[in-house]
């Protein structure tokens, strides 16, 4: 049985000029406000 992920509402994102905190709350309103999934996008974030 495989496990499906729940893709109804999908974030974007990425960090830009907001600082860590600012970003973090951001993600953190986001999954309070119903987001299931979250792609983060940073060019310079080493993997």
């Amino acid at each position: 049985m495989k496990n499906k992920l729940d893709l109804s509402l999908y974030l974007v994102a990425s960090q830009g000029n907001k600082s860590e905190e600012c970003f973090l709350n951001t993600l953190e309103n986001a999954i309070k406000g119903g987001v299931s999934i979250i792609q983060l996008r940073e060019k310079e974030l080493n993997a």
